[in-house]
């Protein structure tokens, strides 16, 4: 099993041609390996967004599904490119401005027996696009 894995769908998007914007909404599905990742959340190296870190640890060990997000700071001995999530606002090389996250529908859990840290992390994103690769209209 790979150490890290990801799938996302696309949902309400629109393209504005005369702005040479995008606009969509992504749910994304990110996975990764830490059997640590409980002890990390009691420790406080893992801090997450829109719950408390003790009652936090004790949903994850009783298996539940936390509606939340996970916050970027990590511990002081490891690498920032170790620690979830990616930045969303960096995703697309061309995006505008920040992402929207949409707290109301991310979820996080965690799968003792495997290790497994599952997520969804849905935000929405606006990306400029070039003319050159906008649909031409024909008449």
């Amino acid at each position: 099993m790979p150490d890290f894995w990801m799938h996302g769908t696309i949902k309400e998007y629109k393209v504005d041609l005369v702005e040479r914007m995008a606009t969509a909404k992504i749910f994304s599905k990110w996975y990764f390996q830490d059997p640590k990742f409980a002890d990390k959340v009691r420790d406080g190296d893992r801090r997450l967004e829109g719950v408390e870190q003790e009652a936090a640890y004790e949903q994850l060990m009783k298996g539940e599904t936390l509606y939340c997000t996970m916050k970027g700071e990590c511990a002081a001995n490891e690498h920032p490119s170790e620690v979830f999530p990616v930045n969303v606002n960096q995703i697309f090389v061309n995006q505008r401005g920040e992402s929207k996250v949409s707290q109301s529908l991310c979820w996080l859990a965690w799968t003792e027996e495997t290790g497994t840290v599952s997520i969804q992390l849905v935000f929405e994103v606006a990306i400029h696009f070039s003319p050159k690769h906008a649909p031409v209209r024909t008449c």
